[in-house]
Formats: C-alpha cells, structure tokens, sequence
C-alpha cells in the first residue's frame, strides 16, 4: 500500500468555479437574472472538488444533499476539449471517455495547464 501512494503524484488539486466568474456573478446578482447563475457559481465553488493525478482524474461531490465521488483512468478517456471563456480568464472542459460518457468542467480556472496534462497522459499511456 506504501509503495502505491508513493507512486501517486497530485498534478493540480482545487475547486471548481473560477474566482473571477464568482465575484463577476456576485456582482451581477442585483439584476436578478444572474441570481441562478451565482447560485450555481457557489455551489461549484462550496462542494465540487477535482484532482488530477500521474493515473486518474477524481472530481468530488460533498454537497449536504448529494455526496459522490467520480474517479476517471486515463486509460479510459478518449478525448478532451476545453473552450476559454471571459478573455481565458477561466474555461470550461469537456472529458469525452470510451464508454460514451461526457463529463463537463465548467468554470475551471488554468484550464489550458489542465488539458495539456491530460492530453500528454492520454497520448503516453
């Protein structure tokens, strides 16, 4: 067991949820049509963890009413696109994986570090 954590490394470990598009949202929130998207902000922000590591990527949920945890080989993904948003201050991912299965990123701030990684484990595994 030692010996495989030891062979673990973390690239980059964080929320989801940008600080520039929460305090954008926060700011907008007195219009009252941004107030679902501060919402969402927030709660992508509170309880939506990922960690990309030298094997897998885990996103987890510890939202008081749902509690999940996704874990993703990159042996199983197939490809991934990503797409700046406000100037490339942050992005949104997509993770397409062999199963069919689409994971979506939204808000991901050094999302472009974040698909090189990704796209460097897929192509040398």
């Amino acid at each position: 067991m030692l010996q495989l954590l030891l062979l673990l490394q973390v690239f980059m470990e964080g929320h989801l949820g940008s600080n520039v598009e929460l305090l954008i949202s926060m700011a907008l929130t007195a219009t009252l049509i941004f107030a679902p998207l501060t919402i969402a902000s927030l709660g992508r922000r509170l309880w939506l963890n990922y960690k990309f590591t030298n094997k897998r990527f885990v996103i987890t949920n510890t939202s008081p009413l749902f509690k999940r945890e996704i874990q993703i080989a990159y042996s199983e993904m197939r490809e991934v696109r990503s797409a700046p948003r406000a100037l490339g201050a942050w992005g949104d991912m997509v993770i397409f994986t062999k199963r069919g299965e689409r994971i979506e990123l939204i808000g991901m701030e050094k999302y472009q570090d974040i698909k090189y990684h990704i796209d460097k484990c897929l192509y040398t595994i």
